[in-house]
């Protein structure tokens, strides 16, 4: 309540505190009504369960994918990682093409010659099935693709059947799931899937007369070494025999018999069914497939635009069909006919449950799943950051993507104009709250922003004795590791800078805390004092105040917060770093009365080269309550 009269002699100081950061961003409420922990604002900053503030690691070009770009726009279309026991690369697909990246990030194209992918702009969404990754979609037939490690070398076949221009990819049981868009169907493998390139089955339709046993050849179809045997009975074709299927056959080559006979046999070649005629199911009421996940068990999760279901597709057992899975049997649920998700790359399994983004935000499947029994949104968990949802670009929503990694669910999204992911959204499973957004350095032409940060698809990577890596691919055609993997031990920092083209870039991070009311909502104040603490920062940074949301005078210009830790590359002499928290005092009586204050910290514009981390522990701040009249 107002404080309307006090006639103590000496008025005592009221306190209020910033105690940590571990609430994280909470900027679509009121900055007043927020507690110790949260704070309005967050910019390419990151906290820990110890709730310190800290400067996020950066993003630092990994390979020199396209040797020639020099910054322009690529069609970067889709990112994965080929794992198996004989070979570890990172793939890309820019351009229509095929990269391959090493674990020392050298990049080489599969069959540099020719274009993999059916186009050179659109997505392209992979899974990996054992030791082949599936890919959509080839360029021969937009039928989906297979690549492979064959030994000796990478091997790109078309596979035969199945989905045409498919989409959405995923892995479920060992069988691929895909969708096509053309009847909107969700087309399902036989399990371990693959195809060779050869001819995998011959058919007798026409025995013949007047054959004598002999050879098989074969003409056509764009491959070779085909070869294979016959036998005849009374002339007349009885049995064949692959001998060798051979390589490279695009097409179903012409199978003719050494013996000429009376010209009338004929032997229907045929290829591996990937996906059998019959496995293939519809979801919904028309509502349009965006994504599929796969889930806990066999379950699989299809996302439509407005809509949402679980498949237990539980394979049929042995003793009914040993091979092929039938769709029929498989058991629909609905989740959701109210809510659906806009975009497949956004899907992550987090823990047990899925998270993606919808028209409404950004979604928890299981939370989705209670919401017709407590007739609520609680699939939402992105409502304390709604403000920057709303400023996603819905009409480029579905370029959105995501990933969990260590702990965090990352999610880059377009905003406002921009056609590509400008803004990346972080969610802090630990400590389950919005870490803000990352954007790295943000610069302004033409009235419209733009970012050096703009994830097209994430993956991560495990390269044989070495940690794993959370790789980004951006939009001109470079992947980007964070570097979340150095020690602290060996951090420099460049470590907490971006550098996606020759040079490194500054985040640009920034905070605003919540609003000191020092217990007081009504009642004006006057400040005494604010005290800062820094653990190990050397961040050298410029700090503003906030009187009732309007800007003021700084507090503090060009602070250096310490010489944070010496760290590994250093050139002597260096000063050894202090472990102990470092505190600065500043008089605030300067500044006029206010309802309530608030704290903007950013990087200062004189920072050098080696004063990049912040490390921002609490903040402390004394001051006055003021009396009222009654009138007021």
């Amino acid at each position: 309540m107002p404080v309307y009269y006090n006639d103590g002699l000496d008025d005592p100081v009221q306190y209020d505190r910033q105690a940590s950061f571990v609430g994280g961003q909470i900027s679509n409420f009121r900055e007043n009504l927020l507690n110790e922990s949260q704070a309005e604002f967050l910019k390419d900053l990151d906290t820990e369960k110890n709730g310190i503030l800290k400067s996020r690691r950066g993003f630092h070009r990994f390979s020199d994918l396209i040797a020639t770009n020099t910054g322009v726009d690529t069609n970067t279309q889709g990112l994965a990682y080929f794992d198996t026991d004989a070979k570890e690369s990172l793939v890309a697909f820019v351009n229509g093409s095929i990269y391959v990246i090493d674990s020392s990030g050298t990049a080489a194209t599969v069959d540099s010659e020719n274009q993999q992918a059916n186009s050179t702009t659109a997505q392209v969404d992979s899974c990996q099935v054992a030791d082949k990754l599936f890919y959509a979609s080839h360029v021969t037939n937009n039928r989906v693709g297979q690549l492979k490690w064959t030994g000796a070398a990478w091997e790109v076949i078309e596979v035969h059947d199945g989905p045409t221009n498919s989409k959405f990819l995923v892995n479920n049981g060992f069988r691929i799931f895909a969708v096509q868009p053309s009847d909107n169907q969700v087309y399902v493998s036989d399990i371990l899937p693959g195809v060779t390139g050869g001819v995998d089955s011959l058919t007798i339709t026409v025995g013949g007369t007047g054959y004598s046993a002999g050879t098989l050849s074969a003409t056509g179809g764009g491959g070779s070494s085909f070869a294979g045997t016959y036998t005849v009975d009374a002339g007349v074709i009885k049995t064949v025999t692959i001998t060798n299927a051979g390589t490279g056959y695009t097409t179903l080559p012409t199978i003719v018999p050494s013996d000429s006979g009376d010209g009338n046999a004929d032997i229907t070649p045929a290829f591996t069914t990937v996906f059998p005629a019959a496995n293939a199911f519809k979801v919904g009421l028309g509502d349009p497939i965006t994504g599929l996940a796969s889930w806990v068990g066999f379950n699989v999760v299809v996302f439509c635009k407005n809509s949402c279901y679980v498949i237990d597709t539980n394979p049929v057992p042995a003793t009914a069909s040993p091979t092929v899975p039938a769709a029929s049997t498989f058991k629909i649920r609905t989740i959701s006919t109210s809510s659906g998700c806009l975009s497949h790359g956004s899907i992550a399994q987090v823990g047990e449950d899925l998270f993606y983004l919808s028209r409404t935000g950004v979604r928890s499947i299981r939370r989705t799943m209670e919401e017709n029994m407590v007739a609520s949104d609680v699939g939402v968990i992105s409502y304390p950051i709604q403000n920057v949802i709303d400023q996603i670009n819905w009409a480029q929503a579905e370029k959105a993507t995501g990933i969990f990694w260590r702990g965090r669910y990352i999610l880059s999204v377009p905003t406002g104009s921009s056609t590509t992911n400008d803004t990346t959204l972080v969610y802090n499973t630990n400590t389950q709250s919005w870490m803000g957004v990352w954007r790295g350095a943000v610069t302004i032409s033409s009235g419209v922003e733009s970012s050096y940060v703009n994830p097209v698809d994430y993956a991560v990577t495990q390269f044989t004795g070495g940690k794993p890596f959370l790789v980004s691919l951006d939009k001109i055609g470079n992947p980007l590791q964070f570097r979340d993997f150095v020690e602290d031990i060996n951090l420099v920092d460049t470590d907490f800078q971006d550098k996606t083209t020759t040079t490194f870039k500054d985040t640009g991070w920034e905070a605003i805390t919540r609003a000191f009311t020092f217990g007081e909502q009504m009642t004006s104040k006057g400040a005494e004092f604010a005290e800062f603490e820094f653990d190990r920062s050397d961040a050298m940074i410029d700090i503003g105040v906030l009187l009732d949301n309007e800007a003021d005078k700084n507090l503090a210009d060009e602070l250096d917060t310490g010489s944070g830790e010496l760290r590994l590359t250093f050139t002597l002499p260096s000063t050894l770093g202090s472990g102990a928290v470092t505190r600065f005092r500043y008089s605030m009586t300067q500044y006029p009365e206010f309802r309530e204050l608030q704290f903007n910290f950013k990087q200062s514009a004189q920072a050098g080269s080696d004063s990049k981390y912040l490390a921002l522990r609490s903040i402390h701040a004394g001051g006055f309550l003021n009396s009222v009249g009654v009138e007021s």
